[in-house]
């Protein structure tokens, strides 16, 4: 693709400061993102779909670098909050939604480790996660610390960095998937509910 290059800029939560916030994520605040917005706007040409289309297939040359924002996972506050700001600054995001909450009434991995240190001390939650997996025919483990420590390096604590990296990478995906549920139903409750909150 010749012409100027594009930017993909990717989000997950934008949340309200003030407002009622998970402990368990770290979201964006509307005003950050706001500051961004302001930024991208200033530098780049903001692509709708016909646009980038375009783009892709050879068709449309921006004159000046472009971009696009997108957003993973389809959680609440990609309607709620992120939505009407886009759309007062005539602006267009692309929405990448994980179906399992709707049909399944579960959460994705990532957003129940996001529930249960939003629930659990994370000591307690780490110590939890240890016994639940030892108890695992098979022998999984959960990751190197290392490692934990080299990828999630942003986190602010050894538990949160080795939960996470247990469930994201170090453990079997059905491992991760049966560890997990089992802890949100004794630390979390109602995992329809959770799907239907987040």
């Amino acid at each position: 693709m010749k012409g100027p290059y594009g930017l993909a800029v990717m989000y997950h939560s934008v949340r309200r400061r003030g407002e009622p916030c998970p402990s368990g994520i770290r979201p964006m605040w509307t005003d950050e993102f706001e500051r961004q917005l302001d930024w991208l706007t200033e530098r780049f040409e903001m692509l709708d779909g016909e646009r980038l289309s375009g783009v892709l297939a050879g068709t449309y040359r921006p004159k000046e670098p472009w971009c696009v924002l997108t957003f993973d996972d389809g959680t609440k506050d990609h309607a709620t909050v992120v939505t009407p700001i886009l759309s007062r600054r005539g602006l267009v995001g692309f929405f990448f939604l994980v179906s399992e909450p709707w049909v399944d009434r579960r959460l994705p991995a990532t957003h129940r480790v996001h529930a249960l240190l939003s629930t659990v001390p994370e000591r307690t939650l780490w110590e939890t996660m240890v016994e639940a997996v030892q108890a695992e025919p098979g022998g999984a483990g959960l990751g190197e610390e290392s490692e934990a420590r080299r990828l999630y390096h942003y986190e602010d604590s050894i538990e949160r960095m080795r939960i996470k990296y247990a469930v994201n990478f170090a453990l079997p995906a059905v491992v991760a998937d049966r560890v997990a549920g089992r802890l949100i139903a004794q630390f979390a409750g109602d995992e329809a509910k959770l799907a239907e909150e987040w």
